[in-house]
């Protein structure tokens, strides 16, 4: 009977997990229920003498439980929405309902209805006796009931457990997981460090309760460090200079002076022996002086050592990388420290007004008063002739940068900072009565000279001249808001308008963008029009683009998003010039949110599609493989013996391409060898210290195994020659560490941004490029015997020597077909490498390009039908004249010597590596979206190659209401609601947190309740109101939202107030937060978010104080009556956006002991 029950059980749980339910066929019986839809398709039928029953049901009841403490939260999804007590449908109100065990902490959390086939998605959690988490479970969902959602689940780990052993293969797509966890085993001591972290997958993952064992989980151990060099930064009183010493070139770190951390990733095994493993240290003033990776070379285990080097300020002077060998006893040579090591300098206020970075000239910086950078200078503009050009910032009274641009200044930084300081005048206004000219008055320094890259204007539309995109009716409120912007055309006088307007609640709903067809002088005839709308939740729903030349209308695109009851996306359409609306994608998921279906192409409302790509995934949610029934399309991966993560291995078919690859990695993850079926797409390479290609060997190339030397003797990241079978290539760089040779015989001249303005073959012109000063791509002129061709882009319209060639979709491209446009679609794997390409002919798909690579990149075959698709490698244009090199936007590729032309923008980030390594030497895993950073594989496969940064810092927003209940900011303490009590009314809040009168009325009333546990969500309502995504963060140009940043470090400036109790922080320290036992900066934020370096080094480089290392996560406790200041972290010039809430001390305050 058991038996019975539970297979009953079963199908019913598979037959009500069916949603959208199609039923084609004959003899059916039974009862289907289901939430959304159920079809009846052609040739269905009821099988003779049973009964059959098809129900609808969505039911909108919730039932907590009463006999559990619970916060429920509501989000309304549609406007008017306003009692929730009302039963609503849940695409127009969702709920979460956490549950709380006797100590507060959360038990149990149920989403109801969260899931596409409507069941609520759990999340259960257990303690220890110490109140830690020693295993985190991996979400599931529920049976589909009518009753019972929202109750708390009293069996809710076998639940957990049946879900993901049972359930998952069959229905969910993704592979079954009998270890639906992952554990951690903690230190039994005060500190309650983990030592062991499991994973939820495989018998491999689980915990093995010994440090020495080849389980494969994350081990970590803590000592006394030895063996490490002690490095100072001595101080010349009289000049302020810095210079690096080690005593006898052979002192050390004395016993008990630092502490070692040591880690052992998933791959590691006994046999290993010291090889993988890395260790950090740091010293007592918690930085991190010294991170050192180890691995074995075939005979000895070597080093692989960074160093960090404070002067006695705490301020970081050196970074010696790996290559540098700063573990020798041997001093490292002023040589070896420009061409390969980090060298910063500061003023008495501890700005930074020097910094040499590997591969490039020194770089300076100049303040003014209110210690915002207002000039800098790097090598190649150092070096112009006769006078010597500088990079000049402009700043309103807000703080926000209203004016960027160039001018020529002939003296010292020293004296020029003399001069700025000479100046009282610390911002520029507003001239509303201008006609001509900026519209702001030029009473900063410098005060004259200048030329314009950019001008920003705020607030309204009073622009000078005019402004040349006026709209009638309702503009919404635009205070505090970006409304024009003029960007300069660098190489000419000339600049491009872009206005922008605003709804009420700050969402942006017309966009005017004028471009550069045609060349010459701008026309304000020629732009693009956007208009957007937007659901309740601020989720586009429409984007209307009409593109006009000279006033005439040349093209039109209506793309049109329908979502899911919980906002994921369903739908995507396109109607072109007014024609076929068609159904570009429609995508389906499984009960967990994984993708499992596009659809794509469909010209009769979804009722049929020219192809459909499945994709299923891994126990460990990571990309499994994708198929589809047309033309023997299909990608796979596997990941064997790389517990990490890492691809062992990719397979791709499509139509005659078969392309399978081996990969095999070193201790440091750098891809060594790619080995493809038949052998006909191999790489092998080898690396220095730094991760410089020392060889590559490739097969089917012709030229066999390349031979990579280095300038200064080896001891430079920069090239001097590569050699191989006829293959020779020499190479040179600019100032600024950019390569101005291809090694081919071409040369290179850089713009302003560093990106390629023109390519020569000898004294013959091959190619010139025209860029913005906000590194728009508008043109690439191409030099032939035979003509000339132009290659004109505007935003996704692609020109050909002045017709429209293509234009971008969400899915690929749309080309012009006999006066109409046909829809091309790009398949790509989880990188965005776009394998093929296929159309709809005669009512289904066709293959039209088939390409393949190399694992770096190479271009290796090729088929083209028809309009050859440029977009290829990680969905990047491929380049004609430069021989192969792919345009990332902020720097160029070149995959025949698997290495970027130009020095890494965010090397500071990454400075144990070369600044010229495709993505840590690691193509196969990680991938770098727009040649400033690396990230991790994407999830989806067979995506779109129309990618990009498009959304600002749109994440800053989403993650902020990602905390708004929920353990998330409880750490900061369960006193803070009363921290506050001047800040009860909403204007107050508005006026004093962020200065925007107009602004006040959109914050909803932030009192006492809605802090302390909730947090999160005042936080996602400032963040909304001072328009983190909305207003600033959806520019692609950085610089505009570093306009928000105060001199503080704050967005919109900050709050302050005396502690009326001990606070509980999360501190994620800098170099000078345990300087005689104070703080300065503080993260308000999780802490298994801040324990990760990369963490804090990304996010929260806020002062010159904060240093690019930061040291380790600790609890740390403010104490009553102390002077503190909170608010949002702004975007930082260099650093990328802002994210945290921080809390600031200006006067150092002595720590307590920490809360246990």
């Amino acid at each position: 009977m058991k038996k019975i029950v539970l297979l009953s059980f079963f199908c019913l749980f598979c037959s009500n997990l069916m949603a959208q339910i199609e039923l084609a066929g004959s003899s059916y019986s039974g009862k289907y229920v289901d939430p959304v839809s159920i079809t009846l398709k052609d040739g269905f039928s009821i099988a003779p003498g049973v009964s059959f029953e098809a129900v609808i049901f969505s039911t909108t009841a919730q039932s907590p439980s009463a006999n559990h403490n619970y916060i429920q939260t509501y989000n309304a999804r549609k406007e008017g929405v306003s009692n929730f007590s009302t039963n609503y449908d849940a695409s127009e109100l969702s709920t979460t309902i956490e549950y709380l065990d006797a100590m507060g902490r959360p038990e149990q959390t149920v989403a109801l209805k969260a899931t596409p086939k409507y069941n609520d998605i759990v999340q259960t959690y257990l303690y220890n006796y110490a109140g830690q988490q020693p295993v985190k479970f991996i979400p599931y969902t529920t049976l589909f009931s009518t009753d019972d959602h929202g109750v708390f689940r009293d069996n809710a780990v076998a639940e957990t457990y049946y879900f993901h052993q049972k359930v998952s293969q069959p229905v969910f797509g993704i592979q079954s997981n009998p270890y639906p966890f992952a554990k951690a085993r903690i230190e039994d001591s005060e500190d309650t460090r983990v030592v062991e972290q499991g994973f939820a997958y495989g018998p491999e993952g689980q915990l093995t309760g010994d440090y020495y064992n080849s389980g494969h989980t994350i081990k970590t151990s803590y000592n006394s460090g030895s063996d490490v060099a002690l490095y100072t930064a001595n101080i010349d009183l009289a000049t302020g200079a810095r210079t690096l010493n080690r005593v006898n070139n052979n002192a050390v770190y004395g016993s008990l002076q630092i502490v070692e951390t040591t880690i052992k990733d998933e791959n590691w095994t006994p046999a290993d022996g010291e090889s993988g493993i890395t260790r950090e240290y740091h010293d007592k003033d918690g930085r991190l002086i010294l991170r050192r990776q180890y691995m074995s070379n075939g005979t000895n285990i070597e080093k692989y050592s960074t160093y960090y080097v404070y002067d006695d300020f705490g301020d970081l002077i050196f970074v010696l990388p790996p290559k540098a060998e700063p573990d020798n006893t041997t001093a490292i040579s002023p040589s070896v420290l420009d061409n390969l090591c980090y060298q910063y300098m500061y003023d008495g206020r501890h700005r930074l007004i020097e910094k040499k970075l590997p591969g490039k000239d020194r770089e300076y910086f100049v303040y003014n008063d209110l210690d915002q950078v207002i000039l800098t200078q790097d090598g190649r503009q150092r070096a112009m002739t006769p006078d010597k050009q500088w990079s000049v910032t402009k700043y309103d009274g807000q703080g926000r940068v209203i004016l960027t641009g160039t001018c020529f200044l002939n003296d010292t930084r020293a004296n020029i900072q003399l001069a700025a300081n000479g100046v009282a005048v610390q911002f520029e206004d507003r001239i509303y009565a201008a006609t001509t000219g900026t519209g702001y008055t030029s009473a900063t320094y410098p005060t004259s000279g200048i030329t314009n890259l950019t001008i920003n204007y705020y607030d309204n539309y009073q622009f000078p001249g005019g402004n040349p995109y006026p709209i009638s009716g309702d503009i919404g409120m635009t205070r505090g808001l970006l409304t024009g912007t003029k960007t300069a055309i660098l190489g000419t006088t000339n600049m491009l308008w872009h206005v922008t307007y605003y709804d009420k609640k700050g969402n942006v709903v017309r966009n005017f963008k004028q471009h550069y067809k045609g060349g010459g002088t701008p026309n304000t005839g020629n732009y693009d029009d956007y208009t957007n709308t937007y659901d309740f939740n601020g989720a586009v729903l429409t984007t209307l683009r009409v593109h006009k030349v000279n006033n005439v209308q040349a093209f039109s695109s209506l793309v049109e998003f329908e979502y899911g009851h919980t906002g994921k996306l369903i739908n995507t359409w396109e109607t072109i010039n007014g024609g076929t609306r068609t159904l570009l994608s429609q995508l389906k998921y499984s009960d967990l949110w994984h993708l499992n279906f596009d659809k794509l192409h469909s010209v009769n409302n979804g009722g049929s599609f020219i192809e459909t790509i499945n994709s299923y995934y891994t126990a460990r949610n990571l990309p499994k493989f994708s198929y589809s029934s047309q033309h023997n399309i299909g990608y796979g991966t596997e990941y064997g013996p790389q517990y990490n993560g890492n691809f062992n291995s990719k397979s791709v078919s499509l139509g005659s391409v078969y392309d399978s690859k081996s990969f095999v990695y070193d201790k440091l993850n750098r891809l060594t060898s790619a080995i493809s079926y038949q052998n006909a797409r191999n790489e092998t390479l080898t690396y220095d210290k730094n991760g410089n290609i020392l060889t590559l060997t490739r097969t089917g190339v012709g030229y066999g195994t390349l031979t990579y030397t280095y300038k200064n003797s080896g001891l430079s990241n920069q090239i001097a020659s590569i050699t191989g079978t006829n293959f020779s290539r020499a190479y040179d760089y600019d100032q600024n560490g950019n390569a101005t040779t291809d090694g081919s015989g071409l040369s290179l001249e850089y713009n302003l941004l560093d990106l390629p303005s023109t390519v020569k073959a000898g004294s013959t012109l091959k190619s010139d490029y025209v860029y913005t000063a906000d590194a728009q791509k508008l043109r690439n002129t191409i030099y032939n015997p035979s003509g000339n061709d132009v290659y004109e882009y505007i935003d996704g319209i692609v020109y050909v020597n002045g017709s429209i060639s293509f234009v971008q979709t969400p899915k690929g491209r749309a080309v012009p077909n006999g006066g109409q446009y046909k829809y091309i679609y790009d398949l790509a794997d989880e990188q965005g490498n776009v394998w093929g390409s296929i159309d709809e002919y005669q009512g289904s798909s066709r293959i039209i390009q088939q390409d393949a690579y190399y694992a770096f990149g190479l271009r290796a075959a090729v088929s083209v039908i028809g309009n050859e698709n440029k977009y290829l490698y990680n969905g990047k244009e491929e380049q004609q004249v430069l021989n192969k090199q792919y345009d990332y936007g902020a720097r160029f590729y070149d995959p025949v010597i698997a290495r970027w032309t130009s020095v890494d923008p965010l090397i500071e980030k990454h400075n144990e590596w070369t600044p010229y390594a495709m993505v840590y030497n690691n193509p196969i895993n990680l991938t770098d979206p727009d040649g400033r950073d690396t990230i991790l594989k994407g999830e989806g496969f067979l995506s779109n190659s129309w990618q990009g940064i498009k959304d600002g810092g749109n994440s800053t927003l989403k993650f902020l209401k990602s905390l708004g209940t929920g353990q998330g900011w409880l750490n900061v303490g369960k006193g803070i609601e009363s921290m506050i009590p001047s800040f009860e009314n909403r204007s107050n809040f508005a006026t004093k947190v962020i200065g925007l009168f107009e602004g006040a009325s959109k914050v909803p009333t932030m009192n006492k309740d809605q802090l302390g546990h909730g947090f999160g969500y005042g936080l996602e309502k400032a963040g909304e109101t001072i328009l983190i995504s909305k207003g600033f963060g959806v520019a692609a140009n950085v610089s505009r939202s570093i306009s928000l940043t105060t001199s503080e470090g704050f967005l919109f400036g900050s709050f302050k107030f005396t502690t009326p109790m001990d606070i509980r922080v999360g501190l994620y320290a800098s170099e000078n937060t345990f300087k005689y036992g104070t703080f300065k900066w503080s993260t308000i934020a999780p802490e298994a978010l801040t324990k990760t370096e990369n963490f804090g080094r990304n996010m929260l480089q806020i002062t010159p104080e904060f240093q690019p290392k930061l040291g380790p996560w600790t609890p740390q406790v403010i104490p009553a009556g102390s002077q503190i200041q909170i608010g949002l972290v702004g975007p930082q010039k260099g650093m990328g956006f802002g994210t945290w809430l921080q809390i600031y001390t200006p006067t150092p305050t002595p720590f307590i002991k920490p809360i246990p």
